[in-house]
């Protein structure tokens, strides 16, 4: 707008609105459609703790036949998750495979199933079809070697878009491919990768 003098008070609200805002103790908002790789590096007991909140809200704002969550762990870490291998987000449909893996076998029957379930997503024939009538897969992963383990999800990461499955990789040395990352370390920061790749 032309102005003919210059207003300190405007300058100094325009200068206030470009600084960015820190809030402290506010909930993270993520979309797991729009930003379907995201990392949770940071201490073991910050990330268990997330993991099961992130897990109670799943299967108490969405049924189960809308999102399937599938958890890899260390046998060791099992127990603190047990809770998880008795809700029907946990099965497959026919409740013949539970999406519960603490061993390389168990990743592999996983990596079989994730592949014959989302082919027709990953192709894009129908894509938004199948999206509507197939229910989401939210693969938490606390465990690198079995994430490692399950050769789908590699190609998941690489999709251009949001194929049914979105994947929370919780260990450190999360995959480059992460569009956000929860950094646990002090506190609990969202940190915008693809924000940050723009500027």
């Amino acid at each position: 707008r032309f102005e003919l003098e210059r207003d300190p008070l405007a300058e100094e609200m325009y200068a206030l609105a470009e600084q960015p805002v820190m809030l402290e103790n506010a909930p993270i908002m993520l979309s797991l459609k729009e930003d379907y790789v995201v990392g949770i590096p940071g201490p073991s007991w910050r990330t268990v703790a997330l993991i099961r909140n992130l897990v109670m809200q799943l299967v108490l704002t969405h049924s189960y036949d809308e999102v399937k969550l599938v958890l890899m762990m260390e046998p060791e870490c099992a127990a603190t998750f047990d809770f998880v291998r008795y809700l029907p987000h946990n099965w497959d449909d026919d409740q013949s495979i539970r999406f519960f893996v603490t061993s390389r076998s168990e990743a592999s029957q996983i990596s079989e199933f994730l592949s014959r379930e989302t082919e027709p997503a990953m192709e894009g024939s129908n894509k938004q079809a199948w999206l509507r009538k197939n229910p989401a897969y939210v693969i938490i992963a606390l465990s690198k070697d079995l994430f490692d383990c399950v050769e789908i999800l590699k190609d998941i990461m690489f999709q251009e878009e949001y194929s049914g499955v979105s994947i929370l990789a919780a260990f450190d040395g999360v995959p480059k491919e992460c569009s956000k990352i929860i950094n646990l370390t002090e506190g609990a920061k969202l940190i915008d990768l693809k924000e940050m790749e723009s500027s």
